[in-house]
């Protein structure tokens, strides 16, 4: 996030930036998961080029941001591709 989730209120958007191998990623879906809620399906959003993405104040609670991002592996001959997981988990007021 760019900035501290405690701060995010309601009609402000809370913009994050998702980084792979030290550069900005584009393309990736990041989900905005209610981790008190497993009925609820996540809201998702796309990175821009910059891997910026931006997602509305969902209420208080607890959240995460996840995203999964494969790419083509060049390491091993035996690996078509290397699948990348992060997340962060965060509380909201």
């Amino acid at each position: 996030p760019m900035d501290h989730p405690w701060s995010w209120v309601d009609g402000e958007p809370l913009d994050a930036t998702v980084m792979l191998r030290g550069a900005p990623l584009g393309g990736a879906t990041v989900e905005l998961i209610d981790l008190s809620d497993d009925a609820t399906s996540p809201t998702r959003a796309v990175t821009q080029a910059d891997g910026t993405v931006s997602f509305d104040y969902p209420g208080a609670g607890s959240w995460m941001f996840h995203v999964v991002w494969g790419d083509r592996s060049t390491v091993s001959p035996e690996a078509d591709y290397n699948t990348f997981f992060s997340s962060l988990s965060f509380q909201t007021q």
